[in-house]
């Protein structure tokens, strides 16, 4: 099953919908994934987005400033053991239950606090009873953490649906969207919010659970997104059933790298994109510059010159954040729709850049991504119903693929000649033909 054949059972919406009831069944045996949708609002809706967070934001801070207060008094009253009588007096204020009791308060008691979805005050009851929570496991550890903080304008980006009747897909005129319709999928309905549009036109084959709207500052404008947590039955129970060539289940194995990405076993490599390298110096310029302002400038904030530079380096990152993330998903897909089991070499990534001396290296290191590439690779390969397999990566470079025997080679050599049996290849693929084979059990490991 081809990477495009995958798009356009995607696009055509002919995937069958996971029958179950979301509320009163466990997610233990389900896949959760989640997906990210773009949102277009126009200003109405951009202020109705912006006016929920900030009451959001409101009642965190008010919540916040209350548990604080009672906490000051029984500092003040009972010095160091004010945890223990605060535990003794069992104070239900500090339950998740009693929260949402005293937002609800706050709410009916503020006019202008009543235009939203009144579920969002779950995630917010939430956030502030996790918090304190930490604050309280912190203090009995024997530390002195400062109180939970006060979250400005800039600190509140997202707010939550908990059930998808909250929120949902429809057409333009409202119309509910119907699952496996190829119709009524224009716009996304949000609770009080009213029809946004949309990009990524992905329908999503299970069950819908929650939705985050989050903000994303670039430049000087704010990105809206809708990240939707869905949950679907394994692949054999989930998707219809579709002819599997055997060419598209013969197992792969892949080597990670800096100059190729990915080489395959069976001879397929993939360039380095190098996203971030190739912008190096274009961001250095700016960066300069900024700094030539910013220093010559005591009102440098006000310089339209400086503001200008700062939001064409923030839509450079953006753009290449999102061409990375689009080129993984593109490579991925192609790798996880055209083979059966994978097999990639266990790397400790981490350890590797700490162990680098080269700073060139550590850069080329984290412009590669390989752990955003792998988890890509994983959850794909989950949803296809095939596995990936980690295996040891010593002496994967060294061992020829062809008869076994250690070949010792710098990493400036990039073909692999075996003395012993003539194969002559790239190290790459030689390295993926390794881990293929040990991944398989088959790994011979050749003299010492």
């Amino acid at each position: 099953m081809s990477a495009e054949s995958l798009g356009n059972l995607r696009k055509g919406g002919i995937y069958q919908y996971a029958e179950d009831n979301p509320v009163k069944t466990s997610d233990k045996d389900y896949i959760i994934r989640t997906t990210e949708y773009a949102l277009d609002p126009n200003k109405t809706l951009g202020k109705m987005l912006l006016h929920t967070l900030e009451v959001c934001r409101t009642i965190y801070n008010s919540l916040r400033n209350i548990l604080v207060a009672i906490i000051r008094r029984y500092k003040r009253l009972y010095g160091e053991d004010w945890i223990e009588q605060l535990e003794s007096r069992h104070y239900t204020i500090f339950d998740d239950d009693e929260l949402m009791d005293i937002a609800r308060a706050i709410v009916n008691k503020n006019e202008d606090m009543q235009d939203i979805y009144q579920q969002i005050l779950c995630d917010v009851t939430k956030r502030v009873y996790n918090t304190f929570n930490r604050y309280f496991s912190d203090t009995l550890k024997g530390n002195n953490p400062g109180y939970p903080r006060f979250k400005s304008e800039n600190d509140y980006d997202s707010f939550t649906y908990p059930q998808n009747t909250g929120y949902g897909f429809c057409d333009k005129n409202g119309k509910k969207y119907k699952p496996g319709s190829k119709k009524g999928f224009d716009r996304i309905r949000l609770g009080k919010i009213g029809l946004l549009k949309f990009r990524n036109k992905f329908r999503i084959p299970g069950v819908m659970k929650t939705a985050t709207v989050a903000r994303t500052k670039v430049g000087d404008h704010y990105d809206w997104k809708v990240c939707i947590v869905w949950r679907m039955k394994p692949y054999e129970e989930h998707f219809m059933s579709i002819e599997n060539p055997d060419e598209t289940m013969k197992p792969i194995g892949i080597d990670l790298g800096l100059k190729n990405l990915v080489a395959l076993s069976d001879g397929t490599k993939i360039p380095n994109d190098n996203t971030y390298r190739k912008k190096e110096k274009v961001v250095s310029k700016l960066q300069k510059r900024m700094a030539d302002i910013k220093n010559n400038d005591p009102d440098y904030e006000k310089s339209h010159e400086y503001q200008s530079l700062k939001r064409r380096l923030s839509h450079g990152y953006k753009r290449w954040r999102n061409h990375r993330k689009d080129l993984y998903h593109k490579l991925t897909s192609e790798i996880v729709y055209n083979h059966g089991d994978i097999y990639a070499e266990n790397l400790d990534i981490l350890r590797m850049m700490r162990d680098s001396n080269s700073k060139t290296m550590k850069k080329l290191y984290k412009d590669a991504a390989w752990s955003k590439f792998m988890t890509k690779v994983e959850y794909k390969a989950e949803c296809a119903g095939t596995s990936v397999f980690r295996v040891n990566p010593r002496n994967t470079s060294n061992l020829c693929s062809g008869c076994g025997h250690m070949v010792k080679k710098d990493l400036s050599v990039r073909i692999h000649e075996c003395p012993h049996c003539n194969l002559k290849l790239d190290r790459d693929v030689n390295a993926a033909k390794n881990i293929l084979s040990r991944g398989l059990g088959a790994a011979r490991p050749g003299p010492t």
